[in-house]
């Protein structure tokens, strides 16, 4: 069972055996700060970073490393932070993600392990994602404490850091007064959600998980982590394997979560996802995070697999913008698979891609889709997923990684599907979506 210690009330002073320091938050905007570390998996840095950030100006959220070089993640992601360890503020909220580097941290790494020790001491709310409760262990944050990582590493976990009191098996996500655990992957946005209830309310928990086209098990999950169950398959792919080209177009106001979930997932299926913009200069997306694309449409190579996400401008100047209009139309071309994720849609829309296709986008936008661009053959509101042909489109938020997973399926066959699920750490019902878009018929 999860162990909870003591519910954190952000009202009250909870004291922590072991850390000295006032656990509550006392003034708003809280400061949320999310470690980004070589080798970072990305959808452990996104995930709190597009919950946070959709929970509103009550939080100033931002990416802290080493130093203030652009920080890779392990499949060749570029991101760049926001404030160095030495100069970024005092935390109300410390986020510490995976990497592949988690593991094999010790005491000896001083500045990462230092960091997070020290603000640790002082933060409302401790989190860490899949192998980031390594990095906790580390600095001695789970001694004592109940905890949680990704699955089939909990004796790992138990074994290089014998002073935590309970490493558990069973659940997506485990709080212990203010140190909060998860699995990772899908359960890292459950978990991020749990913390902006635990100082909000749920009827912000309820705001944030619309905005991000959270399933009604993923919400439930926030809130009580019951474990899911995907199957244990082994890694046998079907079909075909040769890797494809995944190109993922990036602009200024991206929505992180759009571009990083089909990233994700298809670098998890061994295909090859890279970002590509105008020029080679880094994005600034639309909650001031910045990426640096590994193309520009120049150079990029032929996609076998188009994406594309969702901005703050998809539905006005991102259709003005010619270059990114006349790219997305010309690797359409000859693309096997063309996606969008919320948003997306539009730009698929004003490139002329759907005239006559059933498609979706974010809900709530459905008609503004058919009144834009009414050559649509039809804006499907009943499902996440839709299917016409070979373009998949979604809602966006939790959906796009469901809907990149079907097109993986769809190319690699379920038991690979099954295998990148686990990975991802999906919840039932999430690769249930996946299994059960809407297709249009012939």
């Amino acid at each position: 069972m999860r162990k909870i210690v003591r519910s954190v009330s952000v009202l009250a002073l909870v004291a922590a055996a072991g850390c000295s320091g006032d656990r509550s938050i006392d003034e708003f905007p809280a400061t949320v700060g999310i470690v980004l570390h070589p080798g970072y998996f990305v959808s452990e840095v996104s995930a709190p970073l597009d919950i946070y950030k959709h929970a509103g100006e009550d939080l100033d959220v931002f990416l802290v490393a080493e130093t203030m070089d652009p920080v890779v993640g392990y499949y060749g992601e570029i991101i760049t932070p926001d404030y160095t360890f030495d100069d970024a503020p005092d935390l109300d909220v410390l986020v510490v993600p995976s990497g592949g580097g988690s593991l094999d941290v010790d005491q000896e790494d001083r500045n990462l392990v230092g960091y997070i020790r020290r603000e640790a001491r002082r933060a409302a709310f401790v989190t860490s994602h899949c192998w980031g409760a390594f990095l906790l262990g580390a600095a001695g944050v789970l001694d004592g404490r109940a905890a949680t990582t990704f699955p089939g590493y909990t004796d790992d976990l138990g074994a290089q850091n014998p002073n935590i009191d309970t490493v558990v098996t069973d659940e997506r996500w485990v709080q212990d007064e203010y140190v909060i655990s998860s699995n990772g992957g899908m359960a890292a946005y459950e978990a991020s959600m749990h913390v902006v209830e635990e100082i909000f309310g749920s009827e912000r928990g309820d705001s944030v998980a619309a905005g991000l086209v959270f399933d009604a098990e993923n919400i439930s999950y926030a809130r009580d982590p019951a474990i899911t169950t995907v199957p244990t398959t082994s890694s046998v792919i079907e079909g075909d394997t040769e890797p494809k080209n995944v190109a993922i177009p990036i602009m200024d106001g991206l929505i992180i979560n759009e571009a990083v979930a089909p990233y994700d997932i298809y670098a998890h299926a061994g295909m090859n996802p890279y970002f590509v913009a105008e020029t080679m200069d880094p994005i600034v997306g639309y909650y001031d995070e910045v990426i640096t694309p590994h193309y520009t449409f120049a150079n990029a190579p032929q996609a076998d697999i188009l994406v594309v996400p969702s901005g703050g401008h998809s539905m006005d100047s991102d259709l003005e913008n010619t270059a990114l209009m006349t790219w997305v139309e010309t690797q359409a071309a000859g693309a096997e698979w063309i996606t969008s994720n919320c948003w997306g849609a539009f730009t698929l829309s004003g490139a002329g891609l759907t005239d006559g296709r059933y498609i979706t986008t974010f809900p709530g936008y459905f008609d503004e889709l058919r009144s834009m661009f009414p050559s649509i053959g039809e804006v499907v509101e009943t499902d996440r997923i839709v299917r016409d042909g070979n373009i998949v489109t979604s809602n966006g938020g939790l959906a796009a990684y469901e809907s990149s997973l079907y097109v993986v399926e769809q190319i690699m066959g379920s038991v690979a599907g099954d295998v990148i699920a686990q990975g991802l750490v999906f919840a039932d019902a999430n690769l249930e979506n996946v299994r059960s878009p809407y297709v249009r018929a012939d």
